[in-house]
């Protein structure tokens, strides 16, 4: 929240305008970047999950009271969107090669802590409940986890993405399902499986894992 007050105020002043977070990440994120399905309080032909079921706005209360968009959350997406960041992505043309290089090689001081993220990016480890990346996948391997369940996964070795979408808050209690993490870690390797199998059978015996 507070960098996104920072950013805001220092575009507006080099630019000598007074827009809001939302106008100034719509010019300079989501339209420079053509994410046409991707942004703050949807409107119209959209149908919303992973926000706890509240309308068009998202499941963080502190960003509902300042109209659906801050620095911490309120941003959607699409699975199309998601696609055109994974072409992005693997061309290096969103971050470059050695930048993301450097990032793989991060190193976190407590191995045994289960939450293990860089800047909200989880990273490839090696224990199956401290991270959101299959245990297929390669070490070069990024995924993000939204509050309300969905992940996104990045393999960079092989170029694989997919996405699972869910809404898994609890209506009474605003919290997660009970067991939802369980159940998460299973179908996430599952997918990784499907994915690393239509990989393999569309490499005619030149790809190495």
């Amino acid at each position: 929240i507070i960098l996104a007050e920072i950013i805001s105020k220092k575009i507006n002043k080099l630019n000598n305008k007074k827009e809001n977070y939302k106008t100034i990440m719509n010019r300079y994120l989501t339209n420079n970047l053509a994410l046409n399905n991707t942004m703050f309080v949807p409107r119209g032909k959209y149908k919303l999950l992973g926000n706890g079921n509240h309308g068009n706005m998202p499941h963080d209360p502190k960003t509902r009271i300042n109209n659906g968009f801050t620095g911490a959350a309120g941003l959607f997406s699409n699975a199309e969107d998601f696609i055109e960041i994974s072409n992005q992505l693997f061309n290096y043309s969103f971050f470059k090669k050695n930048y993301l290089n450097k990032n793989f090689n991060y190193s976190f001081l407590d191995e045994k802590n289960r939450k293990r993220s860089y800047g909200g990016i989880y990273l490839k480890t090696d224990n199956n409940d401290s991270c959101y990346i299959p245990n297929m996948f390669s070490k070069h391997s990024i995924a993000h986890q939204g509050y309300t369940g969905s992940i996104v996964v990045y393999d960079f070795y092989t170029k694989i993405h997919f996405s699972i979408f869910v809404d898994a808050i609890d209506k009474e209690t605003d919290l997660k399902a009970k067991d939802f993490f369980l159940y998460l870690h299973d179908l996430k390797n599952i997918v990784g499986l499907y994915c690393i199998a239509i990989y393999m059978s569309t490499c005619q015996n030149q790809c190495k894992l």
